[in-house]
């Protein structure tokens, strides 16, 4: 894999970090489909990748909301929590601005920026104190182009990345469209590009609906955004039982995916241990994913695949529009 986080806020749930403080979903303003993450003054939120890794390219749509503030917009952390990188946004100054350390040692900037519209921030990272880059493309310009020292902890690695505030009270941005790529695998493993994240939300009665619903049909039990819990739901406790569910088209008719990413909200019901599987469905052909370990709390789980299994080409919107997606419980 090479795509390792992927989020346009549309499940409109904040589990998708580690922790956060002050941040909100909001649909008043989005870069692409109808959520946004709202980041205000004095708030944050921290995502923890899959593994510790060297190099990662970053993209995501910033919307600042008034013509004055600075922050450390996003920061760049190695395992022990020490930062390794700052990515500034100034909109005071009108620049933007790439730092080692927790802002401690600017290595270049740019001014330029604007406030109240989109723009798109893509951002290449390579931990190194002699090697390290530190790259910052503009809506699609490359702006900012350091090569060096971009290390300053021990660990020439970045685990956790952290987004946050602007400085002074009443000041604040949104985030869209946010992905993360290594450098690892044949797919999203180099700059991300200016596209956007879509949901496909259950719509339909798909093949199999072998699971107890709270009410009504299995579809509309968990197609609720933001999901309700335990107000409605579908669950059973035999082995091998599925659901699928027929899906929304995506709202835009042409363009290219990089990757499409499953998602569910789970949690066991009874004592013991359990688990579920990702299911898809495409062209009469059931595809499962590995064991999930259930918690007697809710949690999400996600999983990005980045081709279609059958052709095991990149997937085409008419292979998204006419799959079925959901989840076999496994023990």
């Amino acid at each position: 894999m090479a795509r390792i986080f992927m989020t346009g806020f549309e499940s409109g749930d904040l589990n998708l970090f580690n922790s956060y403080n002050g941040v909100s979903i909001t649909t008043s303003k989005a870069r692409t489909g109808a959520r946004s993450l709202l980041v205000p003054y004095n708030s944050s939120a921290k995502r923890l990748l899959p593994a510790t890794i060297s190099e990662l390219y970053m993209r995501f749509g910033i919307y600042h909301n008034t013509s004055s503030g600075s922050g450390a917009i996003i920061k760049f952390i190695d395992p022990a929590g020490t930062v390794q990188c700052t990515f500034v946004w100034d909109m005071t100054n009108a620049k933007i601005a790439a730092y080692r350390g927790d802002k401690a040692t600017l290595l270049a900037e740019w001014a330029g920026i604007t406030s109240a519209e989109w723009h798109c921030i893509e951002i290449h990272l390579v931990v190194d104190d002699t090697n390290g880059v530190f790259e910052v493309k503009y809506d699609g310009t490359l702006v900012i182009d350091y090569d060096g020292d971009t290390k300053a902890s021990s660990t020439a690695g970045v685990r956790t990345i952290q987004f946050s505030p602007v400085s002074g009270a009443g000041n604040s941005y949104n985030l869209d469209d946010i992905a993360i790529n290594d450098t690892s695998g044949s797919r999203n493993n180099s700059w991300i590009g200016r596209g956007g994240i879509y949901v496909c939300k259950p719509n339909g009665v798909g093949t199999y609906s072998e699971l107890t619903p709270s009410a009504g049909n299995n579809y509309e039990c968990v197609d609720e955004v933001p999901p309700d819990d335990d107000t409605s739901y579908v669950q059973s406790n035999t082995v091998d039982k599925r659901d699928t569910y027929a899906l929304e088209n995506l709202s835009v008719g042409a363009g290219t995916i990089s990757a499409i990413c499953w998602q569910t909200r789970a949690r066991l019901t009874e004592p013991g241990s359990g688990s579920i599987a990702r299911l898809l469905r495409i062209e009469n052909t059931d595809f499962e994913g590995d064991p999930i370990t259930l918690e007697p709390s809710y949690n999400w789980f996600e999983e990005i695949i980045e081709e279609n299994p059958i052709t095991e080409q990149a997937w085409q919107i008419s292979e998204i529009n006419s799959l079925e997606a959901g989840v076999q419980v496994e023990d």
